[in-house]
């Protein structure tokens, strides 16, 4: 047996409530024992791997602050809960307590719940500093935006899902100013006096065992996998879902483009393969909403107007909404905070 899952790149609580069912079904067609073997979770992006491997992962940092009964010019070292998640950060910026924040290559305004939230905490910032390769509805409140070089141009490393590295070699010219986005976190570190390794690859290679071995630019374009490794689980409580309404599944699909999405342009699917609402036919018969006919979606003060899709594949009492649409118009109907499997209401429209 074999269970894949992809988790929701556009709600974290949605994602991990995903993944706990995955591995329930995974127990239950496999076995406790066999259960690790079975399940085999996406990550949500290229190089999401890659990305654990070098560090960049929530987790605590050390500072130095005088304590309250220290003599002048004394230090104490504490632990601050500075390795926030990106929830964590939109949280503490809408508070105030965080004023700088840096977006490589990422846009939270198309792909966050509640866009309202999102954007109200991005305009408290004092400094937002994005980088990316398109113009976005998160670059339109950045204090700076950085051009970041295209996926085409870019020169590197990914590891996969099975811990394969992957070479990376650019197909394309930069243009114009652009720079990578390792290129301008350098140039920002070296103005701000952190020193960074020279030799990122060495870095990695030192500091994880599964990377010693391969050379610094492979000669190939795939290795072997690279130090997989699977635990046993035990079955966890499913999450729940409130409110009256069917649940809203939301979540990438596999036709529109991200960055053609984010600005809005027509040629995110052009074939229109995922500018719809899907239903299952039970739901749909007792709504009275036919196939091709127009819907009236609303939830969390939110409403949409979209084409509606009859389909087996959604099961009933849920509808699946692509997240890309409408530049990610499914994330209004998740408040921030909210339940996992947020309800929305669907009607004729």
């Amino acid at each position: 047996a074999a269970v894949v899952v992809a988790p929701s790149r556009a709600n974290a609580a949605q994602a991990g409530a995903m993944t706990r069912a995955a591995a329930n079904l995974a127990i239950v067609l496999a076995g406790a024992e066999d259960a690790p073997a079975a399940l085999h979770v996406l990550p949500p992006e290229a190089n999401s791997v890659g990305l654990r491997d070098i560090g960049i992962v929530p987790a605590p940092a050390r500072f130095a602050e005088p304590a309250e009964d220290a003599e002048e010019g004394a230090e104490t070292e504490q632990i601050a809960a500075a390795g926030l998640d990106s929830g964590a950060m939109l949280e503490a910026a809408a508070a105030g307590s965080l004023k700088a924040m840096i977006i490589a290559r990422d846009n939270p305004m198309l792909l966050r719940p509640d866009p309202g939230a999102t954007r109200a905490a991005l305009e408290r910032l004092e400094l937002l500093i994005v980088i990316d390769e398109v113009e976005t509805e998160t670059t339109a409140l950045a204090t700076h935006v950085l051009p970041d070089v295209s996926a085409l141009a870019k020169d590197g490393h990914i590891t996969n899902a099975d811990r394969q590295v992957l070479r990376l070699r650019a197909g394309a010219a930069t243009q114009r100013n652009a720079r990578s986005g390792e290129a301008w976190l350098r140039a920002l570190a070296e103005r701000l006096g952190v020193a960074l390794p020279d030799d990122a690859w060495q870095a990695l290679a030192e500091s994880d065992a599964r990377y010693a071995q391969l050379p610094a630019r492979l000669s190939g374009s795939r290795q072997p996998v690279n130090g997989a490794a699977t635990q046993r689980f035990s079955a966890v409580e499913a999450a729940p879902s409130r409110g009256a309404g069917l649940t809203l599944l939301a979540g990438r699909d596999l036709y529109t483009d991200r960055l053609s999405a984010a600005r809005g342009a027509e040629a995110a699917d052009l074939l229109h393969r995922a500018d719809k609402i899907q239903l299952n036919p039970a739901d749909a018969a007792s709504l009275g909403v036919e196939d091709g006919a127009e819907v009236a979606v609303s939830g969390n003060g939110a409403a949409l107007r979209i084409q509606a899709e009859v389909s087996q594949d959604i099961p009933a009492g849920a509808v699946w909404l692509p997240i890309l649409h409408a530049q990610g118009a499914a994330q209004q109907f998740s408040p921030a905070g909210a339940p996992v499997r947020p309800k929305v209401t669907v009607g004729p429209a």
